[in-house]
């Protein structure tokens, strides 16, 4: 039954009034089916998760929000005239986000079936709500995009950050320690002037201290065990003490590390005067520990460096948008922005070495990488820690004109009722706030969209497996 008040209201926004104007009494009756709600200002119309209805917003405001993390972001603002919930109704899902009242708010609610209804019987209306509806999807492809891109950003740049403090601090922490120790190099090198060396012997330990420079560099890796290092600065600390040199503990960790043992000691004590040994030590060992400093230092700056041509290559900054990309150099990149969060897991990598380059958007391959590596670490967690024996495999291969890349997991797997929705937008398995819904359905358009690719997945108790099979030859779409 057609109620005055109710046509009354509809026909005070202009919006539905044409809907009215130009569609049958039919029509009319099912707008009217429709059950009036009216909010106070803070109220929810819907939340995430709500059962999809069609609600038509005859005054105030309502705001979208989808909730990410601690905050809400606003997807939307509807005015009087606008509806909302048809994107849900079609797709045959739930509400993906929540409707908060902006101010005192009047609505109109349609479940689903008289939506269907509507539809059906009323060309014009559901011409109206196609075109929105297009439109609306386009928008949110925008924001999914965007917002994917600031997720997988705030995840790398967290743990490039962490990367990235190591050996900057290490570098400052080098730097303070040079300053002090090339003054205690200044002072031990006045001191043995004021021993009258001649030049001869000034050219004789610039040699020595040559050599122990290049002998430092140069030595194999360490092999002794602690037990072992610390019996050889005892010995060496007990010969230092022996011969009048204080502090012969202080000094010994530093011949250890520079491969100087007793031997080489004793051939400079066979060439230097008893009274200028102490002094001469203290000066070689003073050198080289300034030297090693140095060492550290460029060691630290070549792992920012390295970390740095990372980020650029990974981002494929100054480069065309498609290139000739080499598939393990951005697989290899990608784990190096993603060490931090794959701390404790295993990686291990079956790559064919002459794999051809394919043709592609590469900075747009490296965030498909970056999204599927990040969901395998995420199923191999444990608390805040990966599990025991977690496992990641990285496997590529080549199948006829295509590149295949697969990434596996040995996680507890993907039930069967989740595997078949794991790429639909806004669908996430993680808890409230932990996820956006977004990156898979981001690894779809980019795999499928925009590069004519393919993309499988197995899953079982034992782990999942998502193979990516890529064109050599990319094609280009979604341009």
């Amino acid at each position: 039954m057609i109620t005055t008040q109710k046509v009354d209201a509809l026909r005070a926004v202009p919006v539905f009034e044409a809907w009215i104007q130009n569609s049958g009494p039919a029509c009319l009756e099912h707008l009217t089916r429709g059950e009036e709600i009216r909010l106070d200002a803070g109220e929810w119309i819907c939340h995430a998760g709500d059962e999809a209805v069609l609600y038509l917003l005859l005054s105030g405001e309502l705001r979208v929000l989808k909730v990410v993390g601690d905050s809400e972001m606003l997807l939307a603002t509807h005015k009087p005239g606008a509806f909302f919930g048809e994107i849900p109704i079609m797709l045959g899902t739930t509400f993906f986000a929540g409707g908060l009242a902006a101010g005192d708010v009047h609505a109109f609610r349609l479940d689903e079936e008289v939506f269907w209804d509507l539809f059906s019987a009323c060309p014009n209306i559901a011409r109206d709500i196609t075109k929105t509806m297009a439109v609306r999807m386009q928008n949110m492809e925008s924001i999914a995009q965007t917002r994917e891109k600031l997720v997988s950003l705030g995840t790398l740049a967290a743990g490039l950050a962490h990367e990235l403090n190591n050996p900057a601090a290490a570098a400052k922490r080098a730097a303070s320690l040079l300053r002090e120790t090339m003054r205690e190099v200044e002072n031990h090198a006045i001191e043995m002037h004021g021993l009258g060396f001649e030049s001869g012997q000034c050219h004789l330990l610039k040699e020595m201290r040559e050599g122990a420079y290049e002998r430092a560099k140069t030595r194999a890796p360490e092999k002794t065990s602690a037990m072992g290092r610390a019996d050889l600065e005892d010995e060496l600390a007990d010969w230092l003490e022996a011969r009048g040199i204080e502090n012969g503990f202080a000094l010994a960790p530093t011949f250890v590390s520079s491969d100087l043992k007793i031997e080489w000691l004793e051939q400079l004590s066979a060439q230097i005067d008893c009274k200028a040994l102490a002094s001469v030590v203290q000066w070689l060992e003073a050198s080289l520990r300034a030297d090693g400093l140095a060492a550290e230092i460029e060691r630290s700056s070549d792992s920012i460096s390295a970390l740095v041509g990372s980020v650029k290559s990974y981002s494929y900054l100054d480069e065309a948008p498609q290139q000739q990309v080499d598939l393990h150099e951005g697989l290899e990149t990608t784990l190096l922005m993603l060490k931090y969060k794959l701390r404790g897991i295993e990686i291990t990598r079956d790559f064919e070495c002459d794999l051809p380059q394919i043709r592609a958007h590469g900075n747009e391959l490296n965030q498909v990488w970056t999204n599927l590596l990040d969901n395998a670490a995420d199923a191999l967690q444990d608390g805040d820690n990966a599990g025991k024996g977690a496992r990641i495999g990285l496997k590529t291969y080549r199948d006829g004109h295509c590149a295949v890349v697969e990434i596996s997991d040995n996680g507890s797997g993907i039930p069967e009722e989740v595997k078949a929705r794991i790429f639909e937008p806004f669908f996430t398995t993680k808890e409230v706030g932990s996820g956006t819904g977004l990156g898979l359905d981001i690894v779809h358009r980019i795999v499928v969209g925009r590069h004519g690719g393919d993309i499988a997945v197995e899953s079982g108790e034992n782990g999942t497996t998502i193979s990516i099979r890529l064109p050599f030859e990319a094609l280009e779409k979604g341009e």
